[in-house]
């Protein structure tokens, strides 16, 4: 993913969620492509969409997200790696920060 392409997803989730910041929640999901020009390559994917989202005081978690299999025998990813991002000011009285897709695997919450 291009830098100005980020840029431009973490601006727009910085701008819808600041309009209603302790009632919505965001989603980025990102294709599993690793660049050459990153270091560590997918950590560094990662960490980069970490940071976008942290220099606009977005909060994220992140989860995987499992397709179905297609319905042909197609080569295709069945695995996403995605965000759950927050407005960070209001995360305490957001009402999904206690949601099932936000609790750990011992049912504890991951803020």
């Amino acid at each position: 993913m291009s830098s100005n392409d980020l840029n431009y997803v973490v601006d727009t989730m910085a701008t819808a969620l600041s309009k209603r910041p302790t009632n919505s929640i965001g989603f980025i999901v990102a294709p599993w492509l690793s660049s050459e020009r990153i270091v560590n390559a997918q950590r560094g994917e990662r960490r980069r969409v970490e940071d976008k989202c942290d220099a606009r005081n977005l909060m994220t978690a992140m989860i995987t997200v499992r397709m179905q299999p297609p319905p042909q025998s197609k080569h295709v990813p069945m695995i996403f790696h995605a965000w759950v991002v927050f407005d960070e000011s209001s995360f305490g009285d957001n009402i999904f920060n206690e949601c099932a897709l936000m609790l750990d695997r011992q049912g504890s919450n991951i803020s």
